[in-house]
């Protein structure tokens, strides 16, 4: 910066010294062109041009090349070597203009695809290198670049061959644990290695070279001398399969089975992970003999206490305990009849604690006061005979005789015990009236009354015989007598009293009188008001519950006689009082009803006709016109509204009316229409349209006029809402991709005048691209000066973009043969004729230039190639991408 500050000072005074005796200074601008809005005090001060000031206003990023990273720190005469601050021209990304390029083209021309503007150092170097053929892993993530690019110090780094062996031929020759050169091995690495370690084999198939022989468990981790001979890696044994182990092992099967007869198949106790803890399968050894309980802790010798681990019993299968267990079923149940299927009581974890299922041996559960019973209270010892012959385990009177005896001696109450006692005890008895009675069940009052209040007959009988449950009178009839004799009330008591008393009883007048329901004062008025003929008899007979008329003619005479009115009393009155009564004019009037100024209007104001007749017959609620035709006569007479009134107008006023433009004619009043004044589109006789839009955005049919002074010829179509819109008809944006059929202006085509492409008679264009990037369809001429029999690809935009035709980028290597990067890097004198020796077709090219027919350079390099031509095209063919 200080620099500059001298720079600034210098030119400063060049400046005063030219100007004239009066001091009046011809001041130059040194800096060249800058925008004609930059302030001279954005970096000067009033007080001299020298120094300038510490922060200065100017933003770099207005400019083209906008300062980030490592550039904003950078002093300015870093880059702008003279006050010309418009030069240098650097453009943004173009890094070569002022950075060399260590890598010498090989990478690309593109630095920000793996540098960036805070430091040069800073890249991801493995994400970059995985885009290359050969991506790192393992311990070529570790060593430095120039460990495999040996002879591209600087940075150059051209494309190696990927082979593991063009770098590690040297391994491979001095392996010395496994030959592999004198074994023949391949020099294919990655088929047994993997780029951790030399020793990390991961990829190695034992399986596939040895014929079958997969190394998992334990084998996995052994040296490879353990089974094979070293350096030959012939085999010390020769297993039959993967799991012939005793091949191998027979010494260690002799020290720990020897002479005991168990299978040579390991596998079927031991695991490939190890020797110990073997998990043996004694129903597979055994033929079905599972250890549980006690005898899976059992020592072995328990059993196989004979030669040669021989069992001295012969159980038929795991549940035959008697086999073995002889002894121990005498010790216990000698003469006693007990079943010699020992796990119906015993389990196979302990003798002790037995469970006896006296259900299954006897088919008598022992249930209640039966389980904890002694035995000997119904068994005889010693041999358990039984004391009673019960037929069930329900069946008991057979044992209980003597009980029921005691109780219910004559009683008729049936021997079925358990129909009112548990076999918890007898004390605890459940009697169900309902099963004994033969159906009649204890409810209210009958639970809690004596028994001998009803069975008070000789032992215990009834001395009625009600038909059922409800079938109160059979008992009661005394206390119907009593109460209701001569009233023709029913018998059915339940209906008004509950078994709970007879007091409180609730009267269903509904039910009784055949569905005249007691509501608002008929619930409170006296029996006897309407129950006022010979035994209470009642003098009317309405038809049903709303039949009002029928008791209250003489009410409805006095207030309604010759007026027409309705005998539908609840269509105003309610069941409460007749006064207070809400008209409802809507039912009264056939569907009419009263709203908006029609519900505060007099009635003679619509019932002014004899007898309070209506005048106007309107079919329906909103058929104003009806009555209102002389209203619209005085406003619309000969203007085609309709006389659908409440289209605009409501049912509070005829002023305020509401008109829906949409509505009435289809057409919404939208944009610049809804400010218009009616006459400008309805200036027909009448207020007709002279015009027929055939719908809402048909707007040439109005507007024909419009189009032809600005669109006549041009071929524009007329829906004019592409570009235009409703509001106004100027700032139309136009849509060429989408007036065009799919041509978007971008780049270039953007900023030129139409009639560059629209040439044609009425602005039609001479071509037809198929499509967007259909470039040389326009630019065949462009295309013939450039690169006429050049044999160069039609598709322009593989170099060129759609900004300008200059600057285009051609990428050789990408799209035909590398010479920017791999062997030809730097081998040739960057003219393109060095290899395209026709100038006027670049398709023909020659290997032969550079690469002499001798002995030494292709012949012996090529020596037992089969096809191998001293041709170009046959050089390319064998070497597309020129590696050996």
């Amino acid at each position: 910066m200080g620099s500059l500050l001298r720079m600034l000072a210098a030119t400063s005074l060049l400046a005063l010294s030219a100007g004239g005796a009066a001091g009046q200074a011809n001041v130059v601008n040194p800096h060249g062109t800058l925008p004609s809005d930059l302030d001279c005090a954005s970096c000067h001060t009033a007080n001299s041009w020298a120094p300038i000031k510490q922060s200065l206003d100017f933003d770099h990023g207005r400019t083209a090349f906008p300062l980030t990273g490592s550039h904003s720190e950078a002093q300015c005469v870093r880059c702008h070597l003279s006050l010309r601050f418009d030069q240098p021209k650097v453009e943004l990304g173009d890094c070569t203009s002022c950075h060399l390029d260590v890598h010498q083209g090989a990478l690309g021309q593109e630095c920000a695809t793996c540098h960036t503007t805070t430091s040069f150092q800073q890249v991801e170097a493995v994400e970059l290198h995985a885009r290359t053929e050969f991506p790192l892993t393992g311990s070529h993530l570790q060593v430095s670049c120039e460990s495999c690019h040996v002879d591209d110090r600087g940075g150059a780094f051209s494309a190696r061959d990927a082979e593991c062996v063009s770098c590690h031929l040297g391994d491979y020759q001095r392996t010395n644990v496994i030959d592999h050169e004198t074994l023949g091995f391949p020099t294919t690495c990655e088929q047994c290695h993997g780029t951790l370690s030399w020793r990390a084999t991961e990829s190695f198939d034992h399986a596939r070279l040895s014929g079958g022989f997969g190394l998992v468990g334990a084998h996995v981790g052994l040296e490879c001398a353990s089974c094979h001979a070293l350096p030959s890696l012939e085999p010390l044994w020769s297993p039959a399969s993967q799991d012939d182990c005793l091949t191998c092992h027979t010494v260690d099967y002799e020290r720990e089975h020897g002479g005991n007869g168990f299978p040579t198949t390991c596998l079927t106790c031991h695991t490939v992970e190890t020797w110990s803890g073997a998990a043996i399968d004694h129903p597979a050894l055994s033929g079905g003999f599972r250890l549980l309980g006690s005898h899976e802790q059992a020592a072995c010798s328990s059993c196989h206490s004979g030669p040669q681990f021989g069992v001295v019993f012969s159980a038929a299968n795991d549940e035959d305990c008697v086999a073995c267990h002889q002894a121990d079923y005498d010790g216990e149940h000698a003469g006693s009849g007990f079943p010699t299927t020992c796990t119906q009581c015993h389990t196979v974890d302990s003798w002790s604690g037995a469970l006896f299922d006296h259900l299954q041996l006897s088919g008598f559960p022992l249930l209640g006061e039966h389980a904890a019973l002694a035995c000997e209270s119904c068994h005889i010892p010693p041999n358990h005979a039984l004391r009673f012959q019960a037929q069930s385990a329900n069946d008991c009177v057979a044992c209980h005789q003597a009980d029921y005896d005691r109780q219910h001696a004559g009683t008729q109450i049936p021997t079925e015990c358990a129909t009112c006692h548990s076999v918890d005890g007898w004390g605890t008895q459940t009697f169900d009236h309902v099963t004994i009675s033969g159906g009649f069940q204890l409810l209210g009052r009958h639970l809690t009354a004596a028994c001998s209040a009803c069975h008070s007959g000789p032992n215990g009988a009834l001395p009625w015989a009600p038909s059922s449950q409800d079938d109160c009178v059979a008992c009661h009839r005394t206390d119907y007598d009593q109460q209701h004799a001569g009233t023709n009330i029913p018998t059915d008591c339940l209906a008004c009293h509950t078994v709970n008393s007879w007091a409180g009883a609730a009267f269903d007048h509904t039910v009784q009188s055949g569905g005249f329901g007691l509501a608002g004062a008929h619930s409170t008025a006296a029996c006897s008001a309407c129950h006022s003929g010979p035994n209470n008899a009642v003098p009317w007979a309405p038809s049903n519950q709303d039949d009002c008329v029928a008791c209250h003619q003489a009410d409805y005479d006095a207030q309604h006689a010759g007026s027409g009115y309705s005998t539908a009393c609840l269509s105003c009155h309610n069941v409460n009082q007749w006064t207070g009564a809400t008209f409802n004019h809507g039912s009264v009037s056939g569907g009419f009803n009263l709203v908006g100024a029609h519900s505060s209007a007099a009635c003679s104001a619509c019932h002014s006709g004899p007898n309070n007749a209506v005048p106007w017959a309107p079919t329906t609620q909103d058929d104003c016109v009806a009555c209102h035709q002389a209203d619209y006569n005085a406003k619309h007479a000969g203007t085609g509204y309709p006389t659908t009134c409440l289209s605009c107008h409501n049912v509070n006023q005829w002023t305020g009316a509401t008109f829906n433009h949409g509505s009435v004619s289809g057409f919404n009043l939208v944009g610049a229409h809804s400010s218009v004044a009616c006459s400008t589109c309805h200036s027909g006789p009448g207020g007709a349209v002279p015009w027929s839009p055939a719908n809402q955005d048909d707007c040439v049919a109005c507007h024909q006029a419009d189009y032809n002074a600005e669109h006549a010829g041009t071929g524009y179509p007329t829906t004019c809402l592409s570009c235009h819109n409703v509001n106004q008809w100027t700032g139309a944006t136009f849509n060429h991709g989408t007036v065009s059929g799919g041509f978007n202006l971008v780049g270039a085509h953007n900023s030129a005048a139409c009639s560059t492409c629209h040439s044609g008679p009425g602005g039609a264009v001479p071509w037809n691209p198929t499509n967007q990037n259909d470039c040389v369809a326009c630019h065949q001429a462009d295309y013939n000066a450039e690169h006429a029999g050049t044999g160069y690809p039609t598709t322009c935009l593989d170099c060129h973009n759609v900004n300008q035709w200059t600057g285009a980028t051609f990428n050789h290597d990408a799209a035909f043969f590398p010479i920017y990067s791999g062997k030809h890097q730097g081998k040739w004198s960057n003219n393109c004729a060095t290899c395209h020796t026709n100038p006027s077709n670049y398709a023909v090219f020659t290997c032969l230039s550079c690469h002499a027919h001798n002995k030494k350079d292709m012949d012996d390099k090529h020596k037992g190639r089969s096809g191998y031509s001293y041709d170009s095209n046959a050089c390319f063919n064998c070497h597309p991408r020129g590696r050996t």
